[in-house]
């Protein structure tokens, strides 16, 4: 037979409608804490009797969430991934994060992960010269597992570790030069070994709509308007704080789309084996190695030194904020000392209407010089 609630005596104990008094303990969140735990008492049960029940049973639930889960990271891993489906919003970067920690920590249980180890993982990180960005976003990763499998409460050893700051942020773009030179030298690699067509097509479109390789992953061909009037790509999968644009393409760009579809490069890829592909061409053209993600800080930074406002670049980056968009653009130098010439030229402009007016003004048999006007003192009261 179900009771009702007849009243509510305190936090968590309540009076039935039969005279008995049900006790629930419960400590955390509903989706993190342990499961709560639950008693039935008398009629006539003093309410400090049932509360000391309730309190004790609080401080065992406590020490439970204290007790990490046991398993291997490397075995956690898949159980986090799959506990968080449907609530990330881009899962596959979040794989990507958390699997950075793998080749140290995979093989050992998380309640002994410390936290100098992971600091020395960071430092290791950093003589690679992994971005601080990334490195920050792999410590998010690894404490958002160790919060959704043990709570928040329990052991969690990135909760005290400091993050490396992300410097200023600056010019990233390379030379176009550079870029058209390696793509020369990958093409003809390809064309001689016979193969890497896909990662030419993949890069070539990175290098011609500025895209991340993550949007390169999720296009669709349903994506793709080759034959409009101006030709488009729908990036209908932004990534980091981005949003759903549309993107005009270039004579290059479809070009560049044209291969991919030859090729059938949709869909996900390894991003070692195009760094290594491009690692090598770079070598071919005796050009510095520079990371094929800069061809997108290339791309915003070329329209953006080719006199696009930064609103117009943010658009067609599909950024949300301006302030990310200036990392990827920064303001052309060029355009920064044609700035004297804009002053230059505007007192100029300012000159020639005094003298103009001055001149008209002596033809008229006006007197040059205007008496002086002092301010109006009971005006200013």
């Amino acid at each position: 037979m179900n009771m009702k609630v007849k009243s509510v005596l305190a936090l968590g104990v309540y009076q039935m409608d039969n005279g008995t008094h049900r006790v629930v303990a419960r400590v955390g969140d509903r989706k993190t804490g342990p499961r709560p735990k639950e008693k039935r008492f008398p009629a006539g049960t003093a309410l400090r009797v049932m509360k000391k029940w309730q309190e004790d049973q609080r401080s065992e639930l406590r020490r439970e969430s204290l007790r990490p889960v046991r398993g291997t990271l490397a075995a956690d891993i898949p159980f986090y991934l799959e506990r968080m489906q449907g609530q990330l919003q881009h899962p596959a970067d979040r794989k990507h994060e958390i699997e950075a920690w793998l080749p140290t920590f995979g093989q050992r249980r998380r309640d002994t992960i410390k936290e100098h180890e992971i600091e020395q993982q960071i430092r290791e990180w950093q003589r690679k010269s992994v971005a601080a960005s990334t490195i920050r976003h792999r410590l998010s990763a690894l404490s958002k597992l160790y919060k959704e499998l043990d709570g928040r409460q329990a052991y969690n050893p990135v909760s005290t570790v400091k993050r490396p700051t992300e410097p200023r942020p600056g010019p990233n773009a390379v030379p176009i030069e550079h870029v058209v030179k390696v793509f020369d030298a990958l093409e003809a690699r390809v064309h001689r070994n016979g193969r890497g067509w896909k990662t030419l097509a993949r890069l070539r479109v990175m290098a011609e709509t500025g895209m991340r390789h993550s949007q390169v992953m999720r296009l669709q061909p349903t994506d793709l308007w080759l034959d409009s009037e101006p030709p488009l790509v729908a990036v209908n999968a932004p990534g980091k704080s981005g949003k759903p644009h549309w993107k005009p393409l270039s004579v290059r760009g479809v070009e560049a789309f044209r291969l991919f579809i030859e090729k059938d490069a949709f869909g996900e890829f390894s991003q070692s084996s195009i760094y290594k592909s491009w690692m090598l061409a770079c070598s071919d053209a005796d050009v510095p190695f520079f990371n094929p993600y800069r061809l997108r800080h290339t791309w915003a930074t070329t329209l953006r030194a080719g006199g696009l406002d930064l609103a117009d670049v943010q658009e067609l980056v599909g950024h949300t904020s301006a302030r990310t968009t200036e990392r990827y653009a920064m303001v052309a130098q060029h355009k920064i000392m044609g700035a004297v010439g804009v002053l230059d030229r505007a007192y100029s402009r300012a000159r020639s209407n005094v003298d103009k007016k001055r001149a008209e003004k002596e033809a008229h048999g006006g007197d040059e010089s205007e008496p002086l006007r002092l301010p109006n003192k009971k005006a200013g009261r």
